[in-house]
C-alpha cells in the first residue's frame, strides 16, 4: 500500500474509536520520491523531523524544536535552549515496520515497539539503553515521559500541554522518585 493509503487507513480507518490497523495508524513512512523514507512514530513531535534511510545500518538525522509541538506559547527554559534545534543523527539498528524501530542516539539506543493487544489497541514500549549518568537519564525521561504524552493527546485529537510544562512536571516528579520521597 502507498503512503497515502497508509495515512488514510491510520486516521480515517476508526470503527468503535479503534483504528482497522492499529500499529499501521501510529507508525506511518513513505519515500517522497528521493530515495528516502521519512518515518514518524504516530507524530512523536512532528516538529522532531528528520530523515531516515529504512533499513538496518541505515541513517536517522533529526532536528528536535520541542517547544513547537503544541500550540500552547512558552519560553523554552534557560538550561535547555542549548538543545532546541539540535540536530543528531544515528544509525538505524532494527526496522521491522510497523512493528519495530530502533537507532542509536549519542552512545545509547533508543527503541520502539508496537503491539497490538487482546483488545485491538497499540501498545507502545519505548526503551533507550546505554545512559549512563542518573542526572541525564532524569531528564531524559522526563523528555520522552512527555514526548509520549504529547502523542497520546495527539491520538485522542486533543490539543496536548506544552512539551517544557510537561517536561518540568515529570523531572521533579522522577526526582522525588529518585530521592525516595513519596
Amino acid at each position: 500500500a502507498g503512503r497515502d493509503e497508509r495515512r488514510r487507513r491510520g486516521t480515517e480507518g476508526a470503527v468503535g474509536g479503534r483504528p482497522r490497523d492499529p500499529q499501521e495508524s501510529l507508525y506511518e513512512d513513505g519515500d517522497d520520491g528521493d530515495g528516502v523514507a521519512r518515518e514518524r512514530l504516530g507524530g512523536l513531535g512532528s516538529e522532531a523531523s528528520g530523515r531516515v534511510i529504512g533499513r538496518e545500518g541505515g541513517t536517522i538525522e533529526m532536528i528536535f524544536r520541542n517547544s513547537r509541538l503544541s500550540a500552547a506559547s512558552e519560553d523554552v527554559p534557560e538550561r535547555f535552549k542549548e538543545f532546541e534545534g539540535m540536530r543528531f543523527s544515528g544509525e538505524v539498528t532494527r526496522y521491522e515496520p510497523p512493528h519495530a524501530f530502533a537507532h542509536t542516539w549519542d552512545g545509547t539506543e533508543v527503541t520502539f515497539e508496537l503491539t497490538e493487544t487482546y483488545d485491538g489497541r497499540v501498545k507502545l514500549v519505548l526503551t533507550q539503553t546505554g545512559i549512563t549518568d542518573s542526572e541525564e537519564r532524569l531528564g531524559i525521561l522526563a523528555g520522552w515521559h512527555a514526548h509520549l504524552d504529547i502523542l497520546r493527546s495527539r491520538l485522542e485529537d486533543a490539543e496536548p500541554d506544552s512539551f517544557w510544562t510537561l517536561h518540568e512536571r515529570y523531572e521533579a516528579a522522577y526526582c522525588e522518585r529518585e530521592a525516595g520521597v513519596s
